[in-house]
């Protein structure tokens, strides 16, 4: 059990149809086993979910994005939030690259590697591998936008949850080789649900 000073990081609102396929959380899982960190993010997390870390669900199967939330947000108390930004690109890596890869590759062939071009498209490469939440690009300038995450089923999210659309932006520019300035995610309200913001700009 934790120990009383560790916060254990609840669920919140899962509602069965906000969801990632396993193959993330198996990039957590390679990630913190490689910082050495399972043992004390899983002290943060409840029993169930600790197992779901440490023995990662096939990665086809589907995983309440809650759940995710949760264990992005024990990584976010244990190193901070601009570890926990390197981790959420490095578990990307491990478990999206290779469908963002194959995507953006198409996508770079016929319009060419404009930012704005990809980040347009990124929502179709994510509907391989999520439910209940959209992806949309707003362009705001010649060289700036921010990419919206919609969750309409979510009327709350954990603050280290929203980390995860930062790292699609960053996991973006590297794939696609443009340098990218990024604002920490923002948390909004809709009607329905919660947003997450992030401004991207370049060169």
């Amino acid at each position: 059990m934790p120990s009383a000073e560790v916060s254990v990081i609840e669920p919140i609102d899962a509602d069965g149809r906000s969801l990632a396929r396993g193959n993330l959380m198996r990039g957590w899982h390679d990630v913190l086993l490689e910082e050495r960190l399972i043992d004390s993010s899983c002290q943060r997390l409840t029993p169930e979910f600790s197992i779901l870390l440490r023995d990662p669900p096939a990665s086809t199967a589907w995983v309440d994005v809650a759940f995710f939330e949760c264990v992005a947000e024990a990584v976010r108390l244990e190193v901070g939030e601009q570890r926990l930004a390197d981790y959420f690109v490095r578990t990307m890596r491990v478990g999206l690259v290779a469908l963002i890869s194959r995507f953006l590759g198409g996508v770079i062939q016929i319009f060419g590697p404009s930012p704005h071009t990809v980040f347009t498209r990124i929502e179709s490469a994510a509907k391989a591998n999520t439910v209940g939440f959209e992806l949309a690009w707003k362009r705001v300038g010649v060289t700036s936008g921010e990419l919206c995450a919609h969750y309409p089923f979510r009327p709350r999210i954990y603050e280290g949850g929203a980390w995860g659309t930062w790292g699609i932006c960053k996991l973006i520019g590297g794939t696609i080789g443009v340098p990218l300035r990024l604002e920490p995610p923002k948390i909004g309200k809709r009607a329905s649900g919660t947003v997450v913001v992030v401004a991207v700009a370049w060169s």
